[in-house]
Order: C-alpha cells, then structure tokens, then sequence
C-alpha cells in the first residue's frame, strides 16, 4: 500500500468518525430536548444517539455522492442526526410509496404500520375508507 493511499484511508476514517459524533450528538440533544419530564433512561439515549448516528452517516454519503462541500456533509449529518428515526421512517415510507407508483401497485397490507402516512401526510386508511 502506497503512503498516499494510507493518508487517504486516514482522511476518510477522521472524516467518518467526525460525522458520526455530529450526528450522534444531533441524537443526543434531540434525546434532552423531548425527554426534559421523564426521567433519564441511559438505554434510550444510546438507542438514540446509535439511530442517529446511522441516519447521520447515511446522509453524509448521500451528500457525498452529490458532491456536496464537506462542511454541507457535516450540517446534513448533524440534522439527520437530530431527526434520527422519524427521518428514517418518513425516508422509508416515501421510498414504498415511489416503488408503488413506478410499478403501477397499490401498496398491501404488508409494509403498513400503525399511525403511518404517506408522502401527503394522510393516514393510508382514510383514503381507502372514502
């Protein structure tokens, strides 16, 4: 392996563990900021800042990909990190409802969850009970 390739690696790695810190820290202080009455659970916070730090680094590689500046990278990674899980469940939802569209299908049972809705913000039971 050349010195050139192994300063890159390095370069990736720093960059990969600064997004999943800002991200992480998004999960944490979104984890504060709607837990202030409850008391303080340690495994949800970690489940937090785990789910947000996924949703951070998703993101970033993403942005990556676009070509996005590094710093835009790091400010995507940080608020994907404070929305965490509903962005992910709103990312997957909207990714069903495309693949439903592309194919011509109207989405089953399967896949539904409670409460859910789609990209419109209406619940799926409401416009199948009209």
């Amino acid at each position: 392996m050349q010195r050139g390739e192994v300063i890159q690696m390095q370069e990736e790695t720093r960059t990969f563990l600064q997004v999943l810190s800002i991200a992480g820290l998004g999960g944490g202080i979104n984890y504060i900021r709607h837990h202030r009455s409850g008391g303080f659970r340690a495994l949800e916070l970690a489940a937090s800042i785990a789910v947000s730090a996924f949703a951070g680094m998703e993101a970033h590689f993403l942005v990556r990909w676009m070509g996005l500046s590094v710093d835009l990278q790091f400010a995507i990674a940080g608020i994907a990190g404070y929305g965490g899980g509903v962005l992910l469940d709103t990312a997957v939802n909207i990714a069903h409802q495309i693949m439903h569209a592309r194919a011509g299908t109207k989405a089953g049972e399967t896949g539904k969850t409670q409460g859910s809705t789609d990209i419109l913000g209406t619940q799926p039971d409401a416009k199948e009970k009209k």
